[in-house]
């Protein structure tokens, strides 16, 4: 059971098909002045669910969530994207071919490296131009990378 804005809703697993997490610190002259964390819930039914630290414990809960989902998910995503199908991450698509950040395509031969940095995926390709996307906006961020790790081969 799940409760925000006054309001409890039972969630069951198989409503959920994706979760991100985001963490901002507040600095000031190099010091931490506060964390910030925020999940946020992808129902099969295309709505959000936004939770932020107001809810106790929130990183655990994130990762009990993701112990619970990711076993489910991952087998899935990752017959369908050896089958060739197309596996979607929020505003990220990829398949066997390439990469798709919102409208813009590039074939894996032309990326040079992806990887996360400062709360971002960052997508360099080999025209020297880089897309950066908030990890926040990116379900299952984690089984995007290890999919991508296992199966892409240019």
């Amino acid at each position: 059971k799940i409760q925000w804005n006054k309001k409890a809703q039972m969630l069951l697993w198989n409503q959920i098909e994706g979760l991100a997490c985001e963490t901002t610190d507040s600095t000031f002259l190099g010091q931490t002045l506060k964390t910030r964390h925020r999940l946020t819930l992808f129902l099969i039914s295309g709505n959000l669910i936004q939770i932020d630290e107001r809810l106790k414990d929130l990183p655990d809960l994130a990762e009990r969530i993701k112990a619970k989902l990711h076993p489910h998910l991952l087998p899935k995503m990752r017959s369908a994207f050896n089958n060739g199908e197309t596996l979607r991450f929020g505003p990220i698509r990829v398949h066997k071919q390439a990469i798709h950040v919102r409208e813009q395509a590039i074939p894996w031969e032309q990326v040079s490296r992806l990887n996360v940095s400062s709360g971002k995926l960052v997508i360099n390709s080999a025209s020297k131009f880089a897309l950066r996307i908030p990890v926040g906006k990116i379900p299952n961020i984690e089984l995007l990378i290890q999919i991508l790790q296992e199966g892409v081969n240019p």
